[in-house]
C-alpha cells in the first residue's frame, strides 16, 4: 500500500498545469490572458479576408491534401514561411521525406522573393536568401522514411533550443509508425493524432501534408473533400483545419483557368469553411489581380 501511494504521489505531482479545478479556473478567466492561442494572419490579403478570424490559430493541426505533383510542398512551404513572418518565433521546422533540403530552401527563397530563382542574377539571388532568412528561419531534416518517433523526439529537441513557428511534414503517408496495429489506416491516424498533439505541446502550428485516393478522380467535381484523403478518418477528426487543393487547368477542362490555385478549405474548427484563390507559375504564388466590377 505504502509504494502505490507513494507511485501515486509521484503521478500527481504537476498535475496542477493540466487540471483546473474552480478556483484555477477563476483565475485564468479573470487575467483574461491566451497566449497559447493568438491568431497568425499569413499576411496573404484572399487568405487571412475569408477565414474567420483573420488569419492561422497557434496550435493548429493543417493538413493540406491533394492529389500528386499539383504543388502541395509549394504550397506548404508558402503557408509555412507566410505564417512565420507574423509568428512571434519565426522558425520553420521542416520534415521532408522525399525532397532534398536543397529543394526545399529553394522553395522557400521562392517564396520570399516571389520570383523564380533560376532567373535572378547571382547577387540578386544572394540578397533573396538573406531576406529569406531575415523573415524566417528554416531547418530541414531530410530523411526519408522518418518515423513518427523521430519527428516528435527531434522537434521537441529543437523547440527546448528555440520556439518553433511552424512544423511541416511532408508528407503524412509515409511516415512511419512503428506501433503494432491492425491496419495502415490506424497507424497513419496515430500518426496525425500524434501531429496534433505536437502542435499543442509545442505551441506552434503543424502542417501536414496528405495524398488524395485515386477514386476522386471519378467526380465531375474533381475538388478534394476530406473523405478522399488517403488518411480520412485520421486527418478528418484530428486536423483543426483541412485543406484540399485545386488546380483547373490539370483536373478539368478548364484551360482559361490556366495558373488558378484554389484552395478549399473543408473544416475549420474555429470557424466556417472557406475557399481562396491564388496565381502559381513556376514555383511562385501570387494574389489574383483585382476584379473589375
Amino acid at each position: 500500500l505504502m509504494e502505490v501511494g507513494i507511485s501515486l504521489t509521484k503521478m500527481d505531482r504537476g498535475s496542477e498545469k493540466i487540471i483546473y479545478t474552480g478556483e484555477s479556473f477563476g483565475d485564468l478567466f479573470m487575467a483574461d490572458d491566451s497566449p497559447n492561442e493568438f491568431v497568425v494572419p499569413t499576411g496573404v490579403h484572399c487568405i487571412d479576408s475569408v477565414i474567420t478570424e483573420g488569419g492561422i490559430r497557434n496550435r493548429t493541426l493543417m493538413t493540406i491534401a491533394g492529389r500528386s505533383s499539383m504543388g502541395k510542398t509549394c504550397f506548404s512551404m508558402f503557408m509555412a514561411h507566410s505564417i512565420a513572418k507574423n509568428h512571434p518565433a519565426k522558425r520553420i521546422l521542416f520534415y521532408s521525406l522525399e525532397m532534398t533540403a536543397l529543394d526545399i530552401l529553394h522553395k522557400q527563397v521562392t517564396t520570399s522573393a516571389k520570383r523564380k530563382i533560376k532567373t535572378m542574377p547571382r547577387d540578386v539571388k544572394a540578397m533573396a536568401f538573406l531576406k529569406s532568412k531575415e523573415e524566417a528561419v528554416l531547418v530541414v531534416h531530410e530523411k526519408p522514411l522518418a518515423s513518427i518517433d523521430y519527428i516528435c523526439m527531434t522537434a521537441r529537441i529543437d523547440s527546448a533550443r528555440n520556439p518553433i513557428a511552424v512544423i511541416v511534414v511532408d508528407y503524412i503517408g509515409i511516415v512511419q509508425n512503428n506501433k503494432k496495429m491492425e491496419s495502415q489506416a490506424l497507424k497513419m491516424a496515430d500518426v496525425s493524432a500524434q501531429l496534433a498533439g505536437l502542435a499543442k505541446e509545442l505551441n506552434c502550428i503543424v502542417i501536414a501534408l496528405s495524398q488524395v485516393n485515386r477514386e476522386y478522380a471519378n467526380r465531375v467535381d474533381k475538388r478534394p473533400l476530406m473523405s478522399d484523403a488517403a488518411d480520412s478518418s485520421g486527418s478528418e477528426r484530428n486536423s483543426d483545419m483541412w485543406l484540399g487543393i485545386y488546380r483547373p487547368e490539370f483536373d478539368s477542362d478548364e484551360r482559361h483557368l490556366a495558373e488558378q490555385f484554389i484552395v478549399n478549405c473543408r473544416k475549420d474548427r474555429f470557424g466556417s469553411p472557406w475557399e481562396a484563390t491564388l496565381m502559381f507559375n513556376d514555383g511562385v504564388f501570387k494574389e489574383p489581380p483585382p476584379r473589375n466590377w
